[in-house]
């Protein structure tokens, strides 16, 4: 995978990223519940030729809202990372199918996020 900077410095990734899905911090902010998890089920599909049960949607459900309500505390206080790159589901090269649930781009860093349920209070 490659990145590149836009004119208005934002981060700008290759057309065939191997994810469910990704685009710009300010990008993911505008979706919808619907509209992230329609392409993470189609990407689903694609590689795992079956759609994702109701325990992988329900986790995606979490992530998105956990991650909207986070990134949008952080893009209030760092105009900045309205230009981060948000990928879902980034497919590891040579690593057989592993994916991290979410991998952040700022420019500078690499944040790997991984979602873990629990139910107990960490």
């Amino acid at each position: 995978m490659s990145t590149a900077l836009s004119p208005d410095g934002a981060i700008v990734l290759d057309k065939d990223v191997p994810c469910g899905w990704y685009g710009t911090l300010r990008e993911f902010l505008a979706l919808n519940q619907a509209e992230i998890l329609a392409a993470l089920r189609s990407r689903h599909f694609k590689v795992m030729g079956m759609q994702p049960d109701g325990g992988q949607m329900e986790a995606w459900r979490g992530e998105f809202a956990i991650l909207s309500a986070t990134l949008t505390d952080i893009a209030g206080s760092v105009p900045q990372a309205a230009r981060w790159a948000v990928i879902f589901e980034y497919e590891l090269p040579r690593e057989r199918g592993r994916r991290p649930d979410v991998v952040i781009l700022t420019g500078s860093q690499v944040l790997v996020l991984e979602f873990k349920e629990s139910g107990t209070l960490l």
